[in-house]
């Protein structure tokens, strides 16, 4: 369990330290062989469930449709920025990591680094990238918690297993101590035996010569009977 929570702490104190270090940058990406001027911010996580987070977020700019992997909003809006229209959005893997590309229409232009709206845009994913990171958190804590109650119930189970082993082996010594107890008894019942049966043939070798006795007796008093 030691092991489990220290291994928690380092990836936690990881994640915490690369939210940290959330940059938004200027990127151009072909869509539909066109380039376009976008933002973008690379997140070390898991593309599944960034592709979800981002796209739950884009959805409040507008009706979100899908073409070849890429989001637009065809006619959104996004809050601090007026006239907004067109929206386009890209998430795929990268060698930076799982890129979250976005690109807004100000209607003669497209919002570019230094220009107006770009603020708005880096700010909108600065903040997404980080309550990203903070999912990731919060989805590594519940994994760990139920890590850690199945530790613990695994413990309660050892120590009820080692409460019974001490039980067993208190009674097995218990056992023992009457087993040892009747075998004492036992060898002194063997040796009272044994004398009896010694008493006993004497009884045997005593009684053999009282029966001649009495015998004898029996033919004295038959003689005296006959002599009448």
């Amino acid at each position: 369990m030691k092991t489990l929570l220290i291994g928690f702490l380092c990836l936690f104190i990881s994640s915490a330290s690369i939210a940290q270090k959330v940059t938004v940058n200027q990127s151009d990406q072909k869509i539909n062989k066109i380039t376009r001027t976008g933002a973008v911010v690379y997140l070390e996580l898991d593309k599944k469930l960034v592709k979800a987070l981002w796209k739950k977020k884009f959805r409040e700019f507008g009706k979100v449709t899908t073409s070849g992997g890429d989001y637009y909003i065809e006619a959104g809006s996004v809050p601090g920025i007026s006239g907004t229209s067109r929206n386009i959005s890209r998430v795929e893997s990268s060698g930076k990591g799982v890129m979250v590309w976005w690109a807004v229409d100000l209607g003669d232009t497209w919002v570019q680094q230094g220009g107006k709206g770009w603020s708005t845009v880096q700010k909108i994913l600065t903040d997404f990238a980080r309550s990203a990171y903070k999912e990731d958190i919060m989805t590594q804590i519940a994994a760990a918690e139920k890590a850690l109650d199945k530790t613990v119930k695994d413990q309660e189970k050892t120590i009820k297993e080692g409460e019974h082993l001490q039980s067993s082996l208190e009674k097995n010594a218990d056992e023992k101590t009457r087993l040892e107890d009747a075998i004492k008894n036992n060898a002194e019942d063997k040796v009272n035996l044994e004398n009896e049966v010694v008493q006993n043939k004497k009884d045997q070798e005593q009684m053999v010569k009282e029966v001649d006795k009495m015998k004898k007796a029996v033919e004295v008093v038959k003689a005296k009977l006959n002599g009448i």
